[in-house]
């Protein structure tokens, strides 16, 4: 890459407005926390901090854009993102809402998902180089396995020659001009057939919308994406092999999203060496209970079958049986701490992402909540 001539101008689009149903939970992927920070942050710190990338549309929730602002700035990675986009039902939608949102000077399009979250410098160098001659290129591996293609009934069509197979990633790199064109173009298509047309990414859209051939751009197989539990496992153990670029959070509270939505109470906030058992919250570092109940009564939080703790400023109360068993899962403290240690499929997420969350699964009450949370008042609740 020689930046010695004026260098082009490169905006990326960072995707964070899926839901990842496939994940399970009702958490967003994008939020769950991987290395001590929400995933999302780890795409966009890479491309934050590339010679490559000139500024950033990251494309959030609707009704996120506010909270993502906070947590972007709350990591020090705000500098190049010129626009906080809304996302659309489907991911062509969110890409499209992103093209819409350029209205500067823009030379190419890297259009990224946080879902993963194994960027590299490298890899945006590589597919700069190519884009520059091809207009069009996507990070790809060779397939290691055979690939079979079936027809409708479920049996084998045909075997398509292993050697040709690609597994195509992303980023997905276009001039912007080319990639802007052929999505407008798939828009008017979708209307015209009543949005029945699968596109599963933007190279399909290049494909299918200009008469620009896509370049394959030999990436890395640990660039993997995470869609479910069993992926963030994988995710994990890559992290432990490279490390994580950022440091460690005062606290980390593994979260089992198949408690949210139940009976109980929620304890937020940066609580240092605590533990939650009735939503099924553990500490990384906590290994003994004693000690969790010790720091937590240090920092005035009660262990009491009842009782009220703050937190950063907001009042919130939490709930344990009677008999020390969780009410949700029927199992005792202490097989669940067990269970804690053992499960790393576990997810992670950071506290204020859970506070956000809970307030908005209060029926009927979300402004009320929102403010009372604002004003350090006390909540109680039940989310059933």
């Amino acid at each position: 890459m020689d930046f010695n001539k004026k260098k082009p101008h490169c905006t990326a689009i960072l995707l964070a407005a899926g839901q990842g149903s496939r994940m399970g939970g009702e958490i967003p992927k994008h939020y769950i926390d991987l290395g001590g920070v929400p995933m999302m942050m780890h795409s966009l710190r890479v491309l934050t901090e590339s010679e490559v990338i000139s500024d950033i549309v990251l494309v959030v929730p609707s009704g996120d854009e506010e909270y993502c602002a906070h947590l972007c700035a709350k990591h020090n990675l705000s500098r190049k993102i010129r626009v906080f986009k809304e996302g659309g039902a489907a991911r062509y939608d969110s890409v499209y809402n992103g093209l819409m949102a350029i209205k500067w000077h823009c030379d190419y399009v890297f259009i990224h998902d946080c879902a993963r979250p194994f960027l590299k410098e490298q890899n945006l160098k590589d597919l700069f180089d190519e884009v520059c001659v091809h207009k069009a290129c996507v990070a790809a591996v060779p397939a290691k396995d055979t690939v079979k293609i079936s027809n409708a009934d479920g049996f084998v069509d045909r075997t398509p020659v292993r050697s040709s197979v690609w597994i195509v990633q992303t980023p997905q790199v276009f001039e912007c001009r080319l990639i802007t064109e052929a999505y407008r173009r798939m828009k008017e298509d979708l209307q015209a057939h009543d949005g029945a047309l699968t596109i599963t990414d933007d190279a399909m859209v290049a494909e299918r919308y200009s008469n620009c051939r896509v370049k394959l751009v030999m990436a890395s197989y640990r660039n993997i994406k995470v869609t479910t539990p069993e992926d963030m496992i994988t995710a994990e153990a890559l992290l432990e092999i490279e490390g994580s670029p950022f440091a460690e959070t005062e606290a980390s509270s593994y979260v089992d999203p198949a408690l949210l939505g139940k009976s109980g109470g929620v304890m937020f906030g940066n609580v240092e060496n605590a533990t939650f058992d009735t939503l099924g919250m553990y500490t990384r570092n906590i290994k003994d209970r004693k000690e969790a109940e010790r720091s937590a009564n240090q920092k005035g939080i009660k262990g009491s079958k009842s009782g009220q703790a703050d937190v950063s400023g907001a009042k919130v109360s939490r709930f344990e049986d009677s008999a020390g068993y969780s009410r949700i899962s029927g199992k005792s403290i202490e097989e669940r701490e067990e269970e804690a240690q053992e499960e790393k499929s576990l997810l992670h997420i950071d506290s204020d992402v859970l506070a956000r969350i809970i307030a908005r699964r209060i029926n009927a009450s979300n402004t009320t909540t929102e403010r009372a949370l604002a004003m350090g008042t006390s909540l109680n609740y039940n989310l059933d």
